[in-house]
């Protein structure tokens, strides 16, 4: 856990001193680095992590969805307060929290296209909808990211319901469940005292 959080703390001295040097640099060159180390750490398939931070922002690390969406990870206010995220706008913090969510609905739904759906859509649209919901923005959503991670993914369920059987085995969370005591100290990241729960 220290060696990963090292690596953040690395990762996160090179995007500042990446941004001091040059007023525009290459978004992508700066952050996938970081993105491909934090998804290693997470046992999360960097390519896949590429992939979603590619659809998610286009590499943009202070972009704002329309929704209110926010970072190269895209992350809803609503989600970083459930993570106790201390600043949704620092680029390492949230490539961590959007990661780390992701691993958890990994865990959840035990499939690619399902965890990438809730992480459009939301949760219980999956769950409502036993399977990808029938949302345009969502199907494209899932299409895209798996397109561009083919290569690298693993194969998953082609299906897109799951079995109302085996329904709760499928909900099954992954990782520890985010509470005061599993959260990480993030200070030697930010330089703050914010703890992320869950990480």
């Amino acid at each position: 856990m220290r060696r990963f959080l090292g690596l953040c703390a690395l990762f996160s001295i090179s995007v500042t001193s990446a941004f001091a040097k040059s007023a525009a640099p290459d978004q992508r060159a700066v952050f996938e680095p970081v993105v491909r180390a934090v998804a290693q750490s997470l046992q999360v398939d960097p390519d896949m992590a590429t992939a979603i931070v590619t659809q998610e922002s286009a590499w943009r690390p202070t972009v704002v969805s329309p929704k209110g969406a926010t970072g190269l990870m895209q992350l809803m206010p609503k989600l970083a307060a459930h993570y106790q995220m201390h600043n949704i706008n620092d680029p390492v913090e949230n490539i961590i929290v959007g990661l780390y969510h992701f691993k958890y609905l990994m865990g959840r739904y035990k499939n690619y296209e399902l965890a990438l759906a809730a992480y459009n859509a939301g949760e219980p649209a999956v769950d409502r909808y036993g399977g990808i919901p029938p949302y345009r923005e969502t199907m494209n959503y899932v299409q895209h990211i798996m397109s561009r991670a083919v290569g690298s993914a693993p194969p998953t369920d082609a299906r897109n319901e799951m079995d109302s059987n085996s329904l709760q085995a499928k909900l099954v969370p992954a990782v520890t469940p985010y509470n005061a005591d599993t959260a990480l100290d993030l200070s030697s990241i930010n330089g703050s005292e914010t703890h992320v729960a869950g990480l």
